[in-house]
């Protein structure tokens, strides 16, 4: 890591503009001091302006159930155009009652090298939870497009621009879990490249889980139109 030069400030009207000045310079600005319009400014931590945006709000653990394949299926992949840490995911589901998070690709497998920019997805069907609280559905993303990328140990989020998407039939597993209650599900690539968080710190893939284990996620509720929540009474299973 480079580390902080001492004269290593600038200034500048807005985070863009800041941004952009860390990318021309050689050593970056680690520190950059802002000015409003109305001449006040404050000193910013750019590193933790662009990696350390609001936590989501309610990553919790539900309780693994079953697991079981269901046939081949559309699996999506998106590969992002920044290095994942191996603790980095996407919240997505099969309904809007939760969404577990699926971790990158940053470890090497028994069959698959390590892919630090990927993160498999499952089924193209699949709801993907955004930091504003919208979820969008796998099929409609594109490249340039931005996910929101969840840190499974801190909660920490940040934006990604999406490089490519892959699509390709693979065989599906339906992971099904529970919480208070309610079923939560998502539909995963049978591959031992994808891996989820446990309550214990562990990324472990899809192919080692057992009923029991206790799988990071983030509640909601079902009710959204084009991906904004509308209070209205929906009924998925």
């Amino acid at each position: 890591m480079v580390g902080r030069p001492a004269d290593a400030n600038c200034s500048s009207n807005t985070v863009e503009l800041a941004r952009a000045s860390s990318h021309a310079t050689f050593s970056p600005p680690w520190r950059v001091r802002l000015r409003t319009p109305q001449g006040a400014s404050s000193e910013v931590d750019l590193f933790t302006y662009r990696h350390k945006l609001p936590r989501m709000s309610e990553l919790n653990f539900c309780e693994l159930i079953s697991i079981k394949p269901i046939g081949e299926g559309t699996r999506v992949c998106l590969d992002l155009v920044d290095r994942l840490d191996s603790d980095e995911g996407v919240l997505l589901g099969d309904t809007g009652h939760g969404y577990l998070l699926v971790l990158s690709e940053n470890q090497k497998s028994a069959t698959y090298p390590a892919r630090p920019f990927r993160i498999n997805c499952g089924a193209i069907h699949h709801y993907l939870l955004q930091e504003d609280e919208s979820t969008c559905y796998l099929s409609e993303l594109h490249p340039e497009q931005s996910v929101t990328i969840v840190h499974a140990r801190t909660g920490n989020q940040r934006s990604v621009p999406i490089g490519r998407i892959k699509m390709e039939t693979r065989p599906l597993l339906r992971v099904i879990a529970e919480w208070s209650g309610t079923r939560i599900s998502a539909t995963l690539q049978d591959a031992d490249s994808v891996r989820l968080m446990t309550r214990d710190q562990q990324a472990v893939d899809v192919r080692s889980l057992q009923p029991g284990d206790a799988l990071c996620f983030q509640p909601d509720e079902p009710g959204r139109h084009l991906g904004q929540r509308i209070d209205e009474t929906i009924r998925e299973l």
